[in-house]
């Protein structure tokens, strides 16, 4: 038996069966069932929004690091930026932190964040048409952001402006050392453009990416 449960009532409702219920009932299911079906339909964009920005297939792109003065009850302060290919550094690099767009002119004249880019090859028969592995080593010389205690460094990295990932926070260090291995993944085109085409026909219309 399947029972579809809705607020404390469950009921497998059929078009014959509908018919045959009396016309107050009927405009009763009539009522809710849009309204249920906004339900599913959350689900499913909330799950297309992250295989979007997770998966995204991207052109030869670009890998953006921003570092960011994590706060508790304030908004994070925004630090520094640094841009790299996508493409194998073969082995760690030092880049200097530059301005990080919208936020106040922080002193990074002196900051710099070390990173690794290493490119896997996906299995045979994978969703995915390449693998990136993007290490965080750790940061040096930050401003100090906070008036009693040192920065709070968090990193958020971006590929192609799509796919995002994030360290730890590391609290109370201006040298924070990450260690961090955050991993991406890219998916085939045609299994990107198939998602789209089975959800056009969920819809009843056509979705684009």
């Amino acid at each position: 038996r399947i029972s579809v449960f809705d607020w404390g009532r469950s009921e497998l409702n059929t078009a014959k069966h509908h018919a045959g219920l009396p016309p107050a009932e009927r405009e009763l299911r009539e009522k809710f069932w849009p309204i249920w079906k906004r339900g599913p339909l959350r689900l499913l964009y909330d799950a297309m929004w992250l295989y979007c920005t997770q998966f995204q297939p991207a052109p030869r792109a670009e890998v953006e690091f921003s570092v960011f003065d994590e706060d508790t009850l304030d908004a994070s302060d925004g630090i520094g930026r640094a841009v790299a290919p996508l493409e194998p550094t073969e082995g760690p690099m030092t880049l200097p932190l530059g301005a990080l767009s919208g936020f106040g002119s922080a002193n990074t004249s002196a900051s710099a964040i070390e990173v690794e880019i290493e490119r896997s090859e996906p299995p045979a028969g994978s969703r995915l048409a390449e693998i990136w592995h993007i290490t965080v080593h750790g940061v040096s010389n930050l401003p100090r952001m906070d008036c009693c205690s040192a920065s709070d460094p968090r990193v958020h990295v971006t590929i192609g402006g799509a796919a995002q990932a994030f360290t730890p926070v590391v609290y109370n260090d201006n040298d924070a050392k990450f260690g961090s291995r955050l991993d991406f993944g890219i998916a085939r085109r045609d299994v990107y453009d198939a998602m789209f085409r089975m959800v056009s026909l969920t819809a009843g219309r056509k979705i684009e990416p």
